[in-house]
């Protein structure tokens, strides 16, 4: 018998796509693009891995314009213990903008400048298609042969599904990997047992609001499915084909009968 925390896990785990679990174990790549989250701890695990790892990439490039979740990432800047020092400065910009302002407030001075990977900001898009699109422009000229696409733990499949359909027109386009930093997992907790989440990387604060992440996950099997609503070749076409396992597919139907969402 399946609960809801089981259900929740097995989307989850789907739509993170751990192809790489560990960025400091990856070797060298030639591209990682990073896609703002509202968890701010993703942003923070590639800026801490480049400062000990400068040469892990030769390019980094921060994606996210103005969109309907940077008011949720300016707010998670004012709330950071760490990064709400700037959450003046920071507000109102692009999403990619935030990004280089906290590289370059907390973590730029730490490395030899000739060694550091060279920053491209993408600020227009809006977005996974256009996180695509956008970053393949700015990277047209470096050729990339190997891309890790960082991106919030709950789209890492639909936005890594975007980028091949983006380099689908290449003969022999890049190798492209998600990389979800940490996969979210949920639990009964406490006597209440409302949902919790299990062993969060910080402080659960600075994690979604439950609602917030179950809204998420549940809006994300919709757009991958290739249908007439989804977003792959039999939809909106802004995806390559995602096969979605009946595992996944019986999930997300009884987790739709308990859950309410309008994403």
């Amino acid at each position: 018998m399946h609960d809801v925390p089981a259900d929740v896990n097995i989307l989850s785990q789907f739509l993170s796509r751990p192809d790489v679990t560990s960025l400091s174990s990856v070797g060298h790549v030639d591209c990682i693009v990073l896609c703002v989250s509202s968890v701010l701890y993703s942003a923070q695990t590639v800026f801490d891995t480049l400062v000990r790892q400068p040469s892990l990439t030769k390019t980094l490039v921060l994606c996210g314009g103005l969109g309907h979740s940077t008011e949720l990432v300016h707010k998670a800047v004012a709330l950071h213990p760490t990064f709400k020092s700037i959450a003046t400065e920071i507000y109102g910009l692009p999403e990619a903008q935030v990004l280089y302002a906290i590289w370059n407030s907390f973590f730029a001075s730490q490395v030899d400048p000739s060694a550091a990977p060279r920053i491209l900001i993408e600020d227009r898009s809006t977005t996974c298609a256009t996180n695509a699109t956008e970053a393949r422009k700015l990277l047209e000229a470096s050729a990339p042969r190997s891309i890790v696409v960082i991106q919030d733990p709950t789209m890492v499949r639909r936005t890594v599904a975007c980028f091949d359909r983006v380099y689908s027109d290449m003969a022999q386009p890049p190798t492209i990997l998600g990389c979800p930093i940490f996969v979210p997992r949920v639990k009964r907790g406490g006597t209440s047992g409302q949902l919790a989440y299990e062993t969060p990387p910080v402080n659960e604060a600075l994690m979604w609001k439950m609602d917030r992440f179950l809204e998420l996950i549940m809006g994300e099997i919709p757009r991958l499915r290739d249908d007439k609503n989804g977003y792959g070749p039999k939809g909106k076409c802004s995806i390559v084909h995602v096969d979605i396992p009946d595992e996944v597919e019986q999930a997300y139907t009884r987790l739709a009968g308990k859950i309410a969402h309008r994403r």
